[in-house]
C-alpha cells in the first residue's frame, strides 16, 4: 500500500462512483447502445478525465510503500456492501501500522 494526495483519492472516488452508474444500468437492463463498460457514454468524457490522477493514484512508490493484508467482508460485487479491514501480513516482517483509512 503507497500512500495517495487528496486530490487522487478524490478522483479514485469519483470514477469509481462513474462506474457504479453503469453498474447500476447494467444490473437494471437499462442500458444504452452507446453505454459501454466501464462507464456510460454520458460519463465517459469525465471518466477518461480522471483516468491520468487515477493511473498516477494507482502506482506504487517502493520508497514509502507497506505491506498489509487485506479482510475483505461481504460481496465485493454488491455495489457499497464491502468492508476491508488492513492488518499487519502474517509474517510480521514488516512495520507497525497505524490507522490506515479506506474508501
Amino acid at each position: 500500500m503507497s500512500p495517495i494526495s487528496d486530490e487522487q483519492l478524490s478522483a479514485v472516488k469519483e470514477q469509481w462512483h462513474l462506474w457504479l452508474r453503469w453498474r447500476s444500468a447494467h444490473d437494471d437492463g437499462t442500458l444504452k447502445p452507446e453505454d459501454h463498460h466501464p462507464t456510460l457514454a454520458k460519463d465517459r468524457k469525465r471518466y477518461e478525465e480522471l483516468a491520468t490522477v487515477v493511473e498516477a493514484a494507482l502506482k506504487v512508490d517502493d520508497a514509502k510503500s507497506i505491506r498489509v493484508k487485506a479482510d475483505f467482508r461481504g460481496d465485493i460485487l454488491s455495489m457499497g456492501k464491502t468492508a476491508v479491514r488492513w492488518t499487519e501480513p502474517d509474517d510480521g516482517g514488516t512495520p507497525p501500522i497505524s490507522a490506515i483509512p479506506h474508501l
